[in-house]
């Protein structure tokens, strides 16, 4: 009955949502709702008598598979209404898409304040089976059955689509077995009986403390994939990072099974420290996400000698760290405490053993950052955006008079391929009038200078850069100076109607063809990550932006009509790859066209 219900594809406008929710394009899981449907009088009634004799009470919806697209369906039908209920928290474990992207839209601005935590198994198949977007956090259990959030999205999309292929109807997929109810609840009491034991121990947050360390180290990983400056030095500092998760997850076992105070406060300290280098690090990352750079910064702080010796006392300051944790654990002295009456039914958690080659793997101080991002170029041809910061670094060393054989070099299109955004046009204007002020070339820096000023992204600020001091008696300089806002500058446009989970989801597929971190992906890198993803349906699919077929002959040819379009579509943006991007795209270029595919 269950699996009926959840084969039945079809996306539907609802007679339970408002019209107003409808005509902005809301849609759901017809069979979804035909199940709600059916036994919403009784639900509704019996919340209205509820909430009559406890005005005050909290309202949690939970569920497993079928039940938890349900419990969603129920969020949507209590708060997409012209008489909303607050719902104070949702809780679902493997759950199937219950909505298209307009659904989750409109949830997210109708809950801001519910709690949402959407749980995952390995390699559970039946959160793929339907079409849409999901809603809520994402916290996923590994194949060691260890936690991790938000994990990496198309590397399992694409395990997924090739192992359901033909089994679906004779559920001969493994992917069955991790979509159990007794598994998924053996995998979150384990995780809880942990959690509870190292509370019995002590009180100081220890445990909770490697919880949000390995959150964060799970955050920082996607984060990287979004930036726009400094991949290559973020992804080596990363590849040090991950690799001390084993540490963090030995130290959970260690504190659920009991250690000596000595002991616990070193590793609480220690943990404590780690957890602030992680914030700095995601500080860093997140900075970068816009390209700031000498554009919107000024001073010392701006320039990339700045940023990597920045980045090397953090990989100092983590190695010190990760050091004190390992030898923490070398002298740890088990000593569980006896459990309390009420607990008695929990089975004690076993005796950790610690791998002293978890931190002979670790190496932050073998990370060179002085020696990464020198703009390696692909097949001999270097991007536009790889030589802009070729001239950056040039103009804080001095090199004047090579800054502006690249800039030329740059504006003539020799020897390169790609695109310069229009944030990255502001930028080469604004280093053109930097390296011609320096060099005394006073008509030529007005130029660039108003060249600068008319892409809308300069302000007054940046005027007061020490390079323009021998401008300052200049009537053209004082003009265009008049000119330029007052307020912070703005990059470049977001691309409409792209939401957050979108712009996550698009950012992560670029990060998996741009292998080296330059930032940019050529027309082959393109083509080859729509087939290492599983093909143009599965992108669109995982995307929320096509619908599953129906099994009748109408919605079969009605869905291969839509797979139609949409390839003529992707036709289109690779032919503006050849010609207008020049065989090269940034994560923004890449962004707004594949925005057309929706």
């Amino acid at each position: 009955r269950d699996w009926m219900t959840n084969l039945n594809f079809v996306q539907i406008a609802t007679s339970q949502f408002p019209p107003r929710y409808l005509k902005s394009g809301v849609r759901v899981h017809n069979g979804f709702n035909e199940a709600l449907s059916s036994v919403w009088p009784e639900v509704n009634d019996f919340l209205t008598k509820a909430y009559k004799h406890y005005p005050r009470l909290k309202l949690y919806l939970c569920g497993h598979s079928l039940g938890g697209a349900l419990a969603n369906l129920c969020l949507g039908y209590l708060v997409l209404s012209d008489e909303p209920r607050n719902v104070d928290a949702i809780y679902t474990i493997g759950q199937p898409r219950a909505g298209n992207k307009k659904y989750r839209e409109q949830l997210e601005v109708a809950s801001p304040d519910t709690k949402y935590i959407r749980i995952t198994n390995n390699q559970d198949c039946v959160p793929s089976l339907a079409g849409g977007q999901h809603c809520g956090v994402h916290v996923h259990f590994d194949a060691n059955g260890h936690l991790t959030f938000d994990p990496p999205v198309w590397k399992k999309a694409v395990q997924k689509a090739q192992s359901i292929q033909g089994s679906a109807a004779s559920m001969s997929y493994a992917g069955i077995a991790d979509h159990s109810g007794p598994v998924y609840k053996k995998l979150v009491e384990g995780h809880w009986i942990k959690s509870e034991c190292s509370q019995m121990a002590s009180n100081d947050g220890s445990f909770n403390l490697c919880e949000r360390i390995l959150y964060l180290m799970d955050m920082l990983q996607e984060d990287v994939k979004a930036v726009r400056r400094y991949k290559v030095q973020f992804r080596s500092l990363m590849a040090q990072i991950v690799k001390s998760r084993n540490i963090i997850v030995v130290i959970e076992d260690f504190l659920a099974a009991g250690v000596d105070q000595g002991t616990r406060t070193r590793l609480n300290n220690s943990l404590q420290t780690f957890f602030e280098l992680m914030s700095k690090t995601r500080k860093e990352v997140i900075a970068r996400h816009s390209k700031k750079s000498m554009l919107q910064s000024k001073g010392a702080k701006s320039s990339l000698k700045h940023f990597n010796n920045t980045m090397t006392k953090l990989a100092q300051n983590f190695h010190t760290t990760i050091t004190s944790l390992h030898e923490a654990l070398l002298k740890a002295n088990c000593a569980p405490k006896p459990q309390q009456s009420h607990y008695s039914w929990l089975a004690a958690p076993p005796m950790p053993k610690y791998n002293p080659a978890d931190y002979s793997a670790i190496d932050f101080r073998g990370i060179d950052f002085a020696s990464m991002g020198k703009g390696d170029s692909k097949g001999g041809t270097e991007h536009v955006s790889q030589l802009l910061e070729q001239v950056e670094i040039m103009v804080e060393t001095g090199k004047l008079e090579q800054a502006l054989q690249v800039l030329n070099k740059l504006e003539r299109g020799d020897g390169t391929i790609g695109q310069l955004d229009e944030e990255d046009k502001a930028l080469a204007s604004f280093l053109a009038a930097k390296v011609h002020a320096k060099l005394h070339h006073h008509k030529e820096a007005i130029q660039a200078l108003a060249t600068a000023n008319g892409t809308g992204m300069m302000s007054t600020s940046m005027m007061q850069d020490a390079a323009f001091g021998t401008l300052k008696n200049d009537a053209d300089f004082a003009r265009i100076q008049s000119q330029f806002s007052s307020g912070v500058p703005q990059g470049a446009a977001a691309v409409a109607d792209i939401n957050n989970f979108e712009m996550h989801m698009l950012s992560e597929l670029f990060d998996e063809a741009d292998d080296n971190g330059d930032n940019f992906l050529t027309t082959e890198e393109f083509n080859g990550l729509i087939n290492e993803m599983g093909g143009l349906e599965n992108i669109l699919d995982n995307l929320g932006w096509i619908d599953k077929p129906g099994k009748s002959p109408e919605e079969q040819r009605a869905h291969e009509n839509v797979m139609n379009q949409k390839t003529q579509i992707l036709n289109s943006i690779l032919s503006d790859m050849g010609s207008k991007y020049r065989n090269a795209v940034s994560l923004n270029q890449f962004i707004a066209l594949m925005a057309r595919l929706m």
